[in-house]
């Protein structure tokens, strides 16, 4: 009985890190690792969440008009060890970042670098690019 019950949590154990594999995908899967673009803007929300905190930056266009940007980064506890907190990125704060802009045209990329109203820069990038 307990070889069953070990051999059942064992396989369980598998599939679940089989799927936490699949869902992270590489920076290139997804990002144009090609170009790198930067994006300046207004922050309107951070989520601090795993597996990557994502940030929304509206963009003044050109035109006039208004995009947001949504960008992704490290997760938290990548972030915090370069002495990085979600406080010290409210809304409302103008922030720069540089961002390998999505494949498929959207206004979203993977950030590399986030610099705050302060001037500090942070190497926010997830993974090296994947080519």
């Amino acid at each position: 009985m307990k070889v069953a019950r070990t051999i059942v949590w064992l396989l369980l154990g598998l599939g679940a890190s089989a799927l936490a594999l699949h869902a992270h995908h590489s920076v290139g899967s997804s990002f144009d690792t090609s170009q790198l673009v930067t994006v300046t803007g207004v922050v309107t929300s951070l989520r601090w969440h795993n597996p990557h905190v994502t940030l929304h930056v509206d963009v003044k266009n050109g035109d006039g008009s208004i995009s947001d940007w949504r960008m992704e980064m490290k997760a938290p506890s990548g972030l915090s060890a370069l002495g990085l907190d979600q406080a010290d990125v409210p809304v409302g704060m103008q922030v720069r970042a540089r961002v390998f802009p999505a494949k498929n045209g959207t206004k979203s990329g993977n950030m590399r670098n986030l610099q705050l109203a302060d001037g500090r820069n942070f190497d926010v990038g997830d993974t090296f690019p994947q080519r």
